[in-house]
């Protein structure tokens, strides 16, 4: 049996990208649909969950750049 290979994970700015996407997808199906539907109550569920998932990632992904930052200017400095 052939074993099965793993998808390198991806980096926060790709999860960001999906995150934001499935955002738009569910604020879509939200507009789309009366709210006494399940489908509806279920998807605003979701969309509130990732937002806060959405929101936590983008304060990650930014303190994650800024640190990058600031280990190469330190870099560069102890090169000088």
């Amino acid at each position: 049996m052939a074993r099965k290979r793993h998808a390198k994970p991806g980096d926060l700015t790709q999860l960001r990208a999906v995150l934001w996407r499935t955002i738009l997808e569910v604020e879509a199906l939200l507009d789309a649909r009366p709210p006494a539907n399940e489908l509806v109550i279920k998807s605003a569920h979701a969309l509130a969950q990732l937002a806060g998932s959405y929101t936590k990632l983008v304060e990650t992904c930014d303190l994650s750049n800024r640190l990058e930052a600031l280990e190469a200017a330190m870099q560069r400095e102890q090169e000088r």
